[in-house]
């Protein structure tokens, strides 16, 4: 609601106190040491009158039969304080307008708690301006209601007017102030407060845990160590708060001992234990995370909704499934986050057809998902890349009205990304008002990962024109879309982007800049970027090996194989692919039955059917197709499309007509694609059989198949431009 005080008589208004915009940050989670928020009333937004007309019209507004008839000052404090309805706040005001107690302090600082109450918080600060001479009080009211409307820079802000009005602090503004510094991290700024509280001296209990947890989450455990151990009695917030700053840290042995510490003088709480769990799920500390549940259970402690969820997201996390799933179906009363706790851990482990199923339960109970229940159900739909499925929970999202709700839309638009219906993930994409980062990095690689490399790159341009700054997801989902294209000189700009904002450094920017210095065929700069790079994971090593065997550098590949090994990385099915690519390409039989038979022996992974069409195309380029064949008959797999036609490419390229027919009628049976009759045409054509070649293009023709054309693209300083080629 925008209130405008405007008055017909009387003086003009006094001047605003200067109030810089909000920064309106997203909350951050509420700090460990203290229980859950409450939850959220959602109430109806007040009907938009404002308060010009408020003044015009409070005469007609208490003409009706639910209006007070008598306006007191004790009535307007009671209403102010506790009023629950929507007509009855303006009712209120409007009275006090017409009776001229408008300008009282005591009434002003009641209508600013009132419309902090109701979450109108803008509206309370445009009262608290018209106040002369606020009071501590006031100060106070205003301070208490940023806090509650999660409006943390307002606090600060307050906080520093009201230290520069000479007025007197008292421990509830110090406890506030430092909780606003700790969820914007602000650490000077609490360093500051920390000292007002030192000038005042005789703070409490409360303000002290406050800056033992200001310090601990903004990991200055020393000072937070500090003041620790100056409280002359420590409670159990306190000890949560310095046990879960020492976990934060990884300092996991002062961690232990401070707990043992802990049961000598007081008895922990389920907030102790649910802080305990939730440090351990982050740190992946799974056996110090058992080590806390069968405390619980030693100790009796009763296992309620918030220490159930941090222990299931604990197991979760850690990869004990199973574990979790114990803990979920001995629950007395499961609420919405235990539901949904259960859905993102089996959405994270690939077990969708689970998380549909625990979805489906949840909704027989009749309970009614929130948001992230239903980002986590679009990310199952996109896992299975069910087209039907996730339209149908997209009407669903729109029947609960969450369809404005960027998180699900972020979540609908991967989903149809992934179930390749790219023009409705673009639909969504274009509904959403107010996109932020996450929209656009979505967007961007869901045209990356279906191939539009254009489309992402115009779309990175335009995000460039909304002032939205790029992360490293944004820069990998461009490189992406670059080497699809070849589009280097494109990619050239992003790798001097990421040095300048600093975030090359991370692991996946530097693949995908790797990726595409390897497909664009500068192999140099590839080597360079991956000396260079501080960490590497295994699709980083994939992507080197890879790109020598892409070059055909088979060298060069097995030297970074050994290097992998003696580091002790090992290696992955996809970099085994493209080591023994690299030798078919390069003719080393031997070297490439080397390491065959490693995989064969299961030294690092078992060969799968791109394993054993790579050994047939190895022995078939080098003219051994008896031994191809033998390879064959010994196979554990039953042989696919893709065995047979590596056998006919080689049957092809030595000219051995008898044997790629045979290896023809066979792939023709398991695959009939268009590419196979062209090849075996041009077989019979090379062989000068004109007639069976004649006879392999009118069966085509019979059966109407037609040869897709090939592209090439070539990248300008202006445009990319594509051409077909038959």
């Amino acid at each position: 609601m925008s209130i405008i005080f405007e008055s017909v008589a009387g003086p003009p208004p006094p001047p605003t106190i200067f109030r810089p915009p909000s920064a309106h940050l997203p909350p951050k989670p509420q700090s460990v040491a203290g229980p859950p928020p409450p939850p959220t009333i959602c109430r109806p937004p007040f009907p938009q009158i404002p308060v010009s007309v408020l003044y015009d019209r409070s005469t007609l507004l208490f003409q009706t039969e639910t209006a007070p008839r008598i306006i007191c000052s004790h009535c307007h404090t009671a209403a102010a304080s506790c009023c629950s309805s929507f007509s009855l706040p303006l009712r209120c005001h409007a009275s006090l307008i017409t009776s001229g107690l408008a300008e009282s302090l005591h009434l002003q600082t009641k209508l600013v708690a009132m419309y902090s109450l109701l979450g109108s918080f803008d509206d309370g600060l445009i009262v608290f301006d018209r106040i002369k001479n606020p009071d501590s009080f006031s100060w106070k009211v205003l301070i208490q209601g940023s806090a509650r409307n999660q409006l943390f820079s307002d606090v600060l802000w307050a906080y520093g007017c009201m230290r520069r009005s000479s007025q007197d602090h008292d421990n509830a503004v110090f406890s506030m102030a430092l909780k606003a510094c700790v969820q914007l991290r602000f650490l000077d700024e609490g360093k500051q407060i920390h000292c007002d509280i030192a000038k005042v001296g005789g703070f409490d209990d409360i303000v002290a845990v406050g800056l033992i947890n200001l310090y601990s989450e903004c990991g200055d455990i020393r000072d937070a160590q500090k003041m620790f151990v100056e409280m002359p009695k420590r409670n159990v917030v306190a000890w949560t708060s310095i046990i879960v700053g020492y976990m934060h840290k990884g300092l996991l042995s002062e961690t232990l001992k401070l707990f043992n510490q802990m049961l000598r003088e007081v008895k922990p709480n389920q907030f102790t234990m649910a802080s305990l769990l939730s440090a351990c799920c982050q740190l992946d500390f799974l056996q110090q995370g058992k080590w806390v549940h069968s405390y619980l259970i030693k100790t009796g402690l009763y296992l309620n909704s918030f220490v159930a969820t941090a222990l299931m997201d604990l197991y979760v996390k850690c990869g004990s499934i199973s574990d979790a799933t114990l803990i979920f179906e001995q629950l007395p009363y499961a609420d919405v986050v235990s539901w949904t706790s259960m859905i993102v851990g089996y959405t994270q482990r690939g077990l969708s057809i689970e998380a549909l199923k625990i979805f489906l339960r949840m909704r027989r109970t009749g309970l009614l998902p929130n948001e992230v229940t239903m980002a986590s159900v679009l990310s199952t739909f996109a896992q299975r890349g069910s087209r039907v499925e996730g339209q149908s929970i997209h009407a669903f999202v729109i029947l609960l009205g969450m369809d404005g709700v960027c998180e699900v839309n972020n979540s609908l638009i991967d989903m149809y990304a992934k179930c390749h219906m790219v023009t409705d993930a673009f639909c969504v994409f274009e509904r959403i008002l107010h996109k932020d980062l996450i929209s656009w990095n979505t967007m961007i690689n869901g045209f990356s990962q279906n191939r539009l490399g254009v489309e992402a790159l115009c779309l990175f341009h335009r995000m460039r024109l909304t002032q939205v700054s790029p992360d490293a997801v944004t820069c990998v989902g461009v490189l992406s879309a670059c080497s699809s294209l070849g589009a280097l000189e494109m990619g050239t700009s992003l790798h001097g982007y990421a040095v300048k904002v600093g975030i090359l450094s991370n692991v996946y920017v530097g693949t995908a800049l790797l990726n595409l210095y390897a497909k664009c065929g500068s192999a140099g700069m590839a080597k360079k970027v991956f000396d260079e790079m501080d960490e590497k994971n295994i699709t980083t090593w994939s992507a080197m090996v890879g790109g020598y065997g892409m070059h055909g550098d088979a060298k060069n590949s097995l030297t970074l194989l050994q290097d992998m090994l003696q580091k002790g990385v090992q290696p992955n099915d996809v970099i085994y692919t493209s080591i023994l690519s690299a030798c078919s390409h390069a003719g080393m039989v031997s070297e490439g039955c080397r390491h065959f038979d490693d995989m064969c022996n299961g030294n690092y992974t078992l060969p799968s059917m791109k394993h054993y069409a790579c050994m047939i195309d190895m022995l078939g380029r080098a003219g051994r197709l008896d031994e191809a064949v033998e390879f064959i008959r010994k196979m554990p797999l039953e042989p696919n499309a893709g065995i047979w036609g590596a056998l006919f490419h080689a049957c092809k390229i030595h000219s051995t007509i008898e044997l790629g027919e045979k290896a023809a009628n066979i792939l023709l049976d398991l695959q009939p694609e268009t590419g196979y009759y062209v090849l075996m045409s041009n077989m019979y054509a090379e062989a000068g059989r004109w007639e069976d070649a004649a006879t392999i293009r009118a069966l085509m023709k019979e059966r109407r198949m037609k040869k897709s054309p090939g592209s090439s693209i070539l990248d300008t300083r202006n445009f990319v431009a594509s051409q077909e080629t038959l």
